[in-house]
């Protein structure tokens, strides 16, 4: 017990000062990439005998989970019924444009189809990552180096188009924009954080129980928005909560990595490359759409729906001067619909690949 205690311990430490200097160098997601990176590079070069139990990802999974349902407002589903049929068809035709990719890539890298698809999803780095964990036969190393690929060509690539010429603002005709979420204050947070601190642990174990999808994540989700929709305030969370939910998930992450079980190198690399170019391409042109039939503007049209997280295309949109509350809507409709939709598509495709012999059953509970 002590050793493990150690164990932990030097983990942690690494994974603050992983953090730390990705931060330093204000590389995006510093406190989830930071402790992903420096425990993977401890553990399989340095031969660091490191340790993260579960718990230890479950809390941090906690705290993204209350952070997505602490967004779901009143103002949120008001915006996301007027925009509803044009939300779900852009996100189902990128959706169906990764099924494409992935296939195309799974052929090029010969990695396996269901591993290019999850690394592949658009945003939804954190579920992802876990979901690939949870789904047997799936190469977690690969998914992870796509959306890792994915996420520097975003911070990299969509601000220089977004400030350049080709995006100019414009007069929507959807105007207005406002602010969801109370500035947090530590006295402010209490008694309502308390209450969705419980329902949150509460939805995430029940969740468990009856085998929802990733349930420390998706339950803590449901349970908060059902919160703020019955009218309870919630709160956005303090920078070091939110760096702390990270750096949870990164170091179990990090210790799951196995690089060197990462066949065809060269060209999983080409292909996570051009993965990230024809989503952010294949987005620029969906927003098009949006531009000529609702007068959007275009920087707002293309960060609606690029394949970036909420998080960067609301910090993007914000330095823009873009409609902060519909690129919001966008991206958190296409999170919430892969987080329900994609882990039990995932699962059963596994099943339609690897299906059971005629004469193999699953064990009862009694028998197991």
């Amino acid at each position: 017990m002590k050793k493990k205690l150690l164990r932990l311990a030097a983990c942690l430490i690494s994974a603050l000062l992983g953090g730390g200097i990705f931060a330093l160098f204000h590389m995006p997601l510093p406190w989830l990439l930071g402790p992903i990176a420096v425990t993977m590079i401890g553990s399989n070069l340095l031969k660091l005998n490191f340790f993260c139990p579960v718990f230890i990802r479950n809390i941090g999974l906690l705290l993204i989970g209350y952070a997505m349902g602490a967004s779901f407002t009143g103002n949120i589903l008001t915006l996301i019924a007027a925009q509803l049929p044009w939300m779900l068809l852009m996100t189902v035709m990128t959706l169906l444009f990764c099924f494409f990719l992935a296939y195309v890539n799974s052929k090029i890298a010969k990695v396996d189809y269901l591993t290019i698809l999850t690394g592949s999803m658009p945003g939804a780095f954190s579920q992802m990552i876990v979901l690939a964990e949870e789904i047997e036969g799936i190469n977690l190393a690969v998914v992870t180096f796509f959306h890792v690929i994915r996420l520097l060509m975003i911070v990299l690539i969509i601000p220089l188009m977004v400030f350049s010429p080709l995006f100019s603002t414009g007069n929507a005709l959807i105007s207005g924009d406002a602010v969801f979420l109370q500035e947090w204050q530590w006295k402010s947070l209490f008694p309502n954080v308390l209450i969705f601190a419980v329902v949150a642990v509460l939805c995430a174990l029940l969740g468990k129980k009856i085998r929802l999808p990733t349930p420390y994540l998706l339950g803590p989700v449901i349970g908060t928005a059902a919160l703020c929709l019955i009218g309870l305030q919630s709160f956005s969370l303090p920078p070091i909560m939110t760096n702390i939910s990270q750096l949870c998930v990164g170091c179990y992450i990090g210790l799951l990595l196995k690089p060197q079980q990462m066949a065809n190198m060269s060209k999983v690399v080409a292909c996570a490359i051009l993965n990230g170019l024809f989503l952010i391409l294949f987005s620029w042109a969906l927003s098009q759409v949006l531009v000529l039939l609702h007068g959007i503007p275009s920087e707002t049209s293309f960060l609606c729906l690029a394949p970036g997280g909420m998080d960067q295309m609301g910090i993007i949109a914000h330095e823009k001067g873009a409609i902060l509350s519909l690129v919001t809507c966008y991206q958190m409709f296409r999170s919430f619909f892969i987080l329900l939709f994609m882990p039990p598509l995932l699962k059963l495709l596994w099943k339609y690949k690897h299906p059971l012999p005629s004469d193999v059953r699953p064990l009862s509970k009694k028998e197991d």
